[in-house]
């Protein structure tokens, strides 16, 4: 039996993943880059800023250490946000509804002062008793590291929990670790979500 709902944040609470690659791009042009729709895709979306910008670092040569490209990525994203961020259709409703019968926990590849401000503006903090951010993993998603975590400070088993994610990273690690995972098709086109056990558009169902 399902005992805990786990939310991805990105893409399933926050329909913001378009405002994170903005983000990576602002930070890769002032570095002479350029960032494509797919390469955010298909290496960075999903996966802990640490390690994509390591990715990055290594993948181009930037002579930026990581931590200065992290602080540039995070500012340009709380900016966009500022005058973007808004909810996934129904997100804040299912919220509720699921805390009436489950725990709610909170798995993201975001620091943790993104997930923080991100709840607090949607005014749903107080229904996640367990949050885990990139600030609390070595390696993040596709890893089931974050997943495995969330499990273990839930005291729960993670076939006792339901993941919802919308990245094909987000879909590996929950799977990975053990849990089903339902995979709104926010960011992504519903065929690149069929690893999941169930693809759905928003939390209007």
């Amino acid at each position: 039996m399902i005992q805990a709902i786990v939310f991805d944040m990105n893409g399933v609470i926050a329909d913001d993943e378009r405002l994170h690659e903005e983000a990576y791009r602002q930070v890769m042009v002032n570095h002479g880059l350029k960032l494509s729709k797919e390469e955010y895709q298909n290496e960075y979306m999903g996966s802990p800023n640490l390690v994509n910008f390591k990715k990055i670092k290594e993948k181009y040569g930037l002579a930026e250490d990581v931590e200065t490209l992290l602080r540039e990525k995070s500012a340009a994203y709380l900016e966009l946000a500022k005058k973007y961020l808004k909810p996934v259709a129904g997100a804040e409703r299912a919220i509720k509804i699921f805390a009436k019968k489950h725990r709610l926990a909170l798995v993201s590849s975001s620091p943790l002062a993104e997930v923080q401000m991100v709840l607090q503006h949607f005014q749903v903090d107080q229904y996640f008793s367990v949050i885990v951010s990139g600030d609390d993993v070595k390696i993040g998603k596709p890893d089931p590291e974050p997943y495995l975590l969330a499990a273990k400070r839930l005291k729960l088993k993670p076939h006792q929990c339901m993941a919802f994610e919308d990245s094909k990273q987000g879909i590996i690690s929950a799977k990975a670790a053990g849990m089903k995972v339902v995979a709104l098709s926010t960011n992504l086109d519903p065929e690149d979500l069929k690893l999941a056990d169930l693809v759905v558009g928003d939390f209007l169902f």
